[in-house]
């Protein structure tokens, strides 16, 4: 398990050996959230009033990568 704490909210994401899986995303007041599934990378995102708070994990052929990304 891997929790990323950024400025929109917090996530939760089990990371396997060879994959991502979404466990629990919040966002902080006044935030959104979107998330993103697909066969290789799952992201979550918090937006808010032009600013976006991401995190993400990539594993294509590789072991699970994790990353943020905030403005």
């Amino acid at each position: 398990m891997h929790t990323f704490t950024l400025k929109g909210g917090r996530a939760t994401v089990a990371v396997g050996e060879t994959d991502c899986r979404i466990v629990s995303a919040t966002p902080a007041e006044g935030w959104e959230l979107q998330t993103w599934t697909e066969p290789y990378w799952l992201r979550i995102t918090f937006l808010k009033d032009g600013k976006e708070s991401s995190a993400f994990c990539t594993w294509n052929a590789l072991p699970p990568r994790l990353d943020t990304y905030e403005t």
